[in-house]
């Protein structure tokens, strides 16, 4: 029999495609954090908030070209991006 001393108790919930959530649940409640129904506005926010910090950077349109024309004007550039 294995030993079972510390395991953690498993959500109850079924996923979209009815079988068993495999994730801890969390302490005080039968379901994870993705299935806890008093989490739903919480999860909302985090989704909402990701979406708002999850746009890609780019230069504004008045930046003039970098000429590379040998080694020193990568490493210029990849020294500018870094920076």
């Amino acid at each position: 029999m294995p030993n079972l001393k510390g395991a953690k108790k498993l959500c109850t919930a079924k996923k979209s495609g009815g079988t068993a959530c495999e994730v801890a649940a969390l302490p005080g409640s039968p379901f994870c954090y993705f299935h806890d129904p008093t989490r739903a506005a919480e999860r909302r926010e985090a989704r909402a908030l990701g979406g708002r910090h999850n746009r890609a950077k780019t230069l504004d349109a008045s930046t003039p070209d970098l000429e590379i024309s040998d080694s020193r004007g990568v490493v210029r550039l990849v020294s500018e991006t870094i920076n």
